[in-house]
């Protein structure tokens, strides 16, 4: 059946004119030549209908065959058209799930902080809980080898770099609200990892910190948990 379908219409001219060929040799149809045959007009004007009709047939067989190889050829590309619109959207609903899921892990890391902030005696030790809680490999190696307060504040500042990033995007990749929770959050996190202000003023953004946190935790991570389910079934 595939060898049918992948004919070309000039292969089935081909067998339509052979057999034709075929089908006149088979009733006797001879051409031949001799001066001393007297030319039958009227059987030159048959074989003349006839050829004429059979050419007729041909050309309908041919536009057949032709219309149907071309609608073929155009359910094929509709076909593959379709395929590939499903790929680009499945590529696309894995793009955002990889998003959501970011965010997702970097609102738990911030909600571990600020469960932990609390018990930070200073503003230092604030900064060294954010550094190596989101650069984990690159704290504990430099703690083994020398403790520098500037480059735990340094990594301290990269976090909030990577959490602000993050928390940027999340306003387009959920339907639900997430500003209101996130930039109260980010804010106290640059306050604390900047060192601004007086210890009092430190106290305070730490405090703050945990609480925009637990307010994220009890009425933001439920649905951002729940978009996450809903997209992996």
């Amino acid at each position: 059946m595939n060898f049918f379908k992948k004919c070309s219409p000039s292969f089935w001219i081909i067998v339509a004119l052979i057999s034709v060929a075929v089908f006149l040799f088979a009733i006797g149809f001879r051409i031949t030549y001799s001066p001393a045959l007297e030319n039958s007009w009227a059987a030159i004007d048959a074989v003349g209908g006839w050829v004429s009709a059979l050419g007729a047939i041909t050309a309908v067989v041919v536009a057949l065959v032709v219309a149907n190889r071309q609608n073929e050829i155009a359910r094929n590309q509709n076909e593959i058209a379709m395929q590939q619109a499903e790929i680009a959207e499945q590529q696309n609903r894995i793009a955002l799930f990889e998003k959501r899921f970011e965010f997702y892990n970097t609102i738990q890391t911030c909600i571990t902080i600020g469960h932990l902030l609390p018990n930070a005696k200073d503003a230092e030790a604030a900064i060294s809980l954010v550094a190596s809680s989101f650069n984990k490999g690159n704290y504990f190696l430099h703690i083994e080898n020398d403790k520098n307060a500037d480059y735990i504040k340094a990594l301290a500042i990269d976090a909030y770099d990577k959490v602000y990033e993050i928390m940027g995007k999340a306003e387009f990749i959920f339907e639900f609200e997430t500003l209101e929770y996130v930039v109260p959050l980010v804010d106290s996190l640059l306050e604390i990892v900047t060192m601004n202000g007086n210890d009092r003023e430190q106290r305070y953004h730490r405090f703050a910190f945990s609480q925009y946190s637990h307010k994220i935790e009890e009425e933001l991570l439920p649905h951002i948990r729940e978009s996450l389910m809903q997209m992996k079934s």
